[in-house]
């Protein structure tokens, strides 16, 4: 017989399980009884976020130690501490209510049903949901609201068809919106459920996801029946425009005048791009951001949060914008049509603006860094940290800054919860 070493020797790696809502169609109020009363105060009581500030000398010591051609372009458009938009917390909070309040106004006396599209329960749709649900308490307004629908894909909700869809204003609640794939998901899976309209209502959205939302809706044969409620309009940054800037400053630091030639002006645009990209830096993104949440590098600049990379460009960079200036017209036509084509540089093999690339021409040193833009966060996170993609890891943020939603211990009842993993237990026997 084995038995269980329980000395030095014994070694134990448990897993635990991530706990999911079991898709489907609850009654309002059950899940007010259910999950909103046992979770809201806990809730509450947890909620006592952060507010954040810009350091201001860490902004200064940083565009010091760009390059001089990207010193102007980050000061305006990325580093821009008047751009820079950081939503504390309260100031969320009164957004909600004031967003909850239009919803009520468009909404009438028509019944409402609430969607949560993700069976996680640690994601924000849900605690949004009973800060939502608190709020409507308050104001005595919960008479027309009457389901809850919890689902993630298609498939399921394919099994919440019902006939009277149809009379219901459907409901679904998020912080915010930076890129609008999260909720084009939604719609993909709800449009077939025909309901009388669906309302996204989240504090901020960005230009890029209304412009998706849009698209999709009108796609899908749903532009009547979205209306998207919202307390902030937040632009993406500009990347055609930086582009520009940087482009200039560029040339002016090689010393070579802007050409009166619109096709090399693309291929060295496209250039510029790519090393943008090779920066984390895209279109996606804002200068805008949640005290209480930390956004992933699709909706800002990661070294925001994470840490300010020390970024070396090689000289192959320069050499590759002066080669273009010796081409003629017909060759520059094949090189912008190689780059938009082949969507890489065929031309130049092997000398990729990445990091990535056996012979980079941009070096992102993650490790000399100099720390967050934000405070109070700089002293709690160990810059040398970096992970296997080479980006800082962002643990120690998650937990420094005011995501501590996600460290809660949810109460939720049996009929609601399922488990979505197994326990992994290994043990060394002897």
């Amino acid at each position: 017989m084995k038995y269980i070493n329980f000395s030095l020797f014994a070694i134990f790696n448990i897993v635990m399980p991530e706990e999911q809502f079991v898709p489907g169609i609850y009654k309002f109020t059950e899940f007010v009884e259910k999950i909103y009363k046992p979770n809201i105060t806990n809730l509450q009581n947890s909620l006592n976020v952060k507010h954040i500030d810009i350091d201001y000398k860490k902004i200064e010591q940083y565009t010091n130690k760009l390059q001089q051609f990207l010193q102007k372009p980050f000061l305006e458009y990325i580093l821009n501490p008047k751009k820079i938009n950081i939503i504390q917390f309260n100031t969320f909070l009164v957004g909600l209510k004031t967003t909850i309040d239009a919803y009520l106004k468009f909404v009438g006396d028509n019944k409402s049903v609430i969607i949560l599209p993700s069976v996680k329960i640690k994601k924000s749709n849900f605690w949004i949901c009973l800060l939502m649900i608190n709020y409507l308490l308050e104001k005595n307004a919960i008479k027309n609201f009457e389901y809850v629908y919890i689902g993630t894909n298609d498939s399921e909700y394919k099994n919440f068809i019902q006939a009277d869809n149809n009379k219901y204003f459907a409901l679904i609640p998020d912080d915010g919106s930076y890129s609008g794939a999260q909720m084009i998901d939604a719609l993909i899976n709800i449009k077939q459920l025909d309901f009388k309209f669906i309302c996204p209502m989240l504090h901020f959205v960005t230009n890029k996801s209304i412009e998706v939302l849009n698209r999709g809706a009108k796609m899908f044969g749903l532009n009547a029946k979205v209306k998207i409620f919202y307390k902030e309009l937040v632009l993406n940054i500009p990347l055609n425009e930086i582009t520009d800037l940087t482009l200039h400053e560029l040339l002016k630091y090689l010393d070579l005048k802007i050409p009166n030639n619109n096709i090399l002006i693309d291929v060295l645009k496209y250039h510029i791009k790519a090393m943008y990209s090779c920066m984390y830096i895209f279109e996606t993104q804002t200068n805008t951001l949640f005290a209480h949440k930390l956004a992933d590098s699709v909706s800002i600049p990661i070294f925001f949060y994470n840490y300010l990379p020390k970024i070396t460009i090689s000289e192959k960079f320069y050499d590759i914008i002066k080669s273009q200036f010796n081409k003629s017209s017909e060759k520059l036509q094949e090189t912008l049509t190689d780059l938009e084509e082949k969507k890489q540089y065929s031309e130049y093999e092997n000398i990729l603006p990445c990091q990535a690339s056996p012979n980079p021409i941009i070096k992102l040193n993650l490790q000399e860094c100099l720390g967050s833009i934000f405070t109070p966060c700089q002293n709690k996170v160990v810059c040398q940290k970096v992970n296997e993609s080479n980006m800082a890891d962002i643990e120690d943020y998650e937990r420094c800054y005011g995501t501590i939603y996600k460290q809660i211990n949810w109460i939720i009842e049996p009929s609601f919860k399922q488990t979505g993993g197994k326990i992994r237990i290994k043990i060394n026997y002897k």
